[in-house]
């Protein structure tokens, strides 16, 4: 990606706009689900969830932009469009394979179920922050501006860690 900035219009800062988007989306539902799916206590039974899980999201997302795009457009979507608008939400899948490593890994070195879930909801918390401190800095943001849009990013991994000891202990 270059380092020009680009106007909000450009089909590619739009591209890229969503991407960023989809990416923190995914994280989030990662995390939701990660913290959802504990209650059942078996590591395989979570890790096809978030799967499942984000994969549905990413198709529901990407229909939505699909039909948005051609009620603004009035014209149809053929086959490049649609795998355009795939393309560009893929970051909501491609974000949760991180934290799923860790899952999995974790219970592969012989982790707990609670354990391995924490330490990927560790991981997915540090993404979200990593991806909310760089999109703040590469929107301009500095000082407390900066801090506090990443401290947000903060709060949904947060949230979802406190939710899952709360809930599912």
């Amino acid at each position: 990606m270059d380092h020009q900035r680009r106007r909000p219009g450009d089909s590619r800062a739009t591209a890229d706009e969503r991407g960023v988007a989809s990416a923190i989306y995914g994280l989030v539902v990662c995390s939701a689900t990660l913290a959802a799916a504990s209650a059942s206590g078996e590591l395989s039974f979570v890790a096809v969830s978030v799967l499942v899980t984000v994969v549905v999201y990413w198709l529901a997302e990407s229909y939505a932009h699909a039909l948005a795009r051609h009620a603004v457009e009035q014209e149809p979507l053929g086959w490049s469009g649609t795998l355009a608008t795939l393309s560009q939400g893929w970051p909501m899948v491609s974000a949760s394979f991180i934290p799923l490593g860790a899952l999995l890994a974790m219970g592969a070195l012989g982790a707990s179920v609670f354990v391995a879930i924490n330490v990927s909801l560790a991981v997915a918390t540090v993404l979200l922050v990593g991806a909310g401190w760089t999109a703040s800095r590469a929107s301009g943001l500095r000082g407390w501006r900066l801090l506090t849009s990443t401290a947000m990013s903060a709060v949904f991994g947060l949230t979802m860690v406190a939710l899952k000891n709360l809930l599912h202990v």
